[in-house]
């Protein structure tokens, strides 16, 4: 399926460009149209629970977060039209089309029916220090809306996205993954498929995948690799430098959220430490 919307959730403070230029690349490439949806904090959810079990709950104190919410908004909008103009695409009949939305509440029941309609959402990381709602943005995107997320690093990566890495383990996630990323695949200079050995030396068979791919004109490498003592996310981040790829392709919570979040993951590993744009589905 083509990629017609492109969604760049956001919320609190909307001050780098890194992360518009990669929705606004892949538009223009995909000729998509890209909406960024600005996520207003809810007030109750910004003050402490047990200021309301002792009634500090004042009106002043509800006007003051109200102003803070209120302005954050307005200066992320000047921000998003001060790059949509040094960006040309500022004008009604300006292409890719550019538009700017905003709701009420930073939880999964509006960031997800917003994802839903859309056919690639482009993030930040979990692990984003530059606004605290990253991680509910993020896991929402990803959880509560069977699309692929778009994971965009601080740095600049799009320079580098002609060589990618698909990360295969013959999942339902991954191959989620798998198709949602078939249409930033075409006329790419390098992919390779990799899976890797499990602790018994079993090995996921390649030859199924390697012509999924080639019956959409898609010509990738297939290789299994061995473990050699790391864990699976330490083996595809140590395989992404070695290729020096731009984009690593991958399942996400192939186990559950919670073995993940205590003992680690693959998953886990891969967005905490990534530095390349990582495309994830679940």
């Amino acid at each position: 399926m083509p990629i017609r919307k492109i969604l760049v959730p956001v919320a609190g403070k909307l001050n780098d460009d890194s992360l518009l230029d990669a929705a606004l690349a892949i538009a223009r490439e995909q000729t998509a149209a890209v909406e960024l949806l600005y996520l207003r904090p809810s007030i109750i959810g910004n003050v402490p629970a047990w200021e309301f079990d002792y009634g500090a709950w004042s009106e002043r104190y509800q006007a003051e977060i109200e102003a803070s919410v209120t302005e954050a908004a307005k200066a992320a909008h000047r921000y998003f039209d001060g790059w949509c103009h040094r960006n040309r695409v500022a004008g009604e009949t300006d292409t890719p089309k550019i538009t700017w939305r905003e709701e009420a509440g930073v939880n999964s029941d509006v960031i997800g029916a917003a994802c839903r309609v859309s056919d690639l959402i482009v993030t930040r990381g979990p692990e984003n220090t530059a606004t605290a709602w990253s991680r509910e943005i993020f896991e929402d995107a990803l959880l509560a809306s069977g699309r692929p997320v778009l994971m965009v690093p601080d740095t600049p990566f799009l320079s580098r996205v002609d060589t990618v890495l698909i990360a295969w383990n013959d999942s339902v996630q991954s191959a989620r993954a798998v198709a949602g990323a078939l249409p930033l695949l075409r006329d790419r200079k390098w992919i390779k498929v990799v899976t890797f050995l499990d602790e018994a030396g079993q090995e996921v068979k390649l030859d199924a995948i390697q012509a999924y791919f080639q019956r959409h004109g898609i010509l990738v490498e297939c290789e299994p690799k061995p473990l050699d003592n790391r864990t699976v996310g330490q083996a595809l981040l140590d395989e992404v430098d070695r290729m020096q790829a731009g984009l690593l392709v991958m399942g996400a919570y192939t186990h559950s959220r919670v073995r993940e979040a205590i003992l680690g993951g693959t998953t886990r590993d891969a967005v905490e430490q990534a530095r390349v744009g990582v495309l994830l589905a679940h």
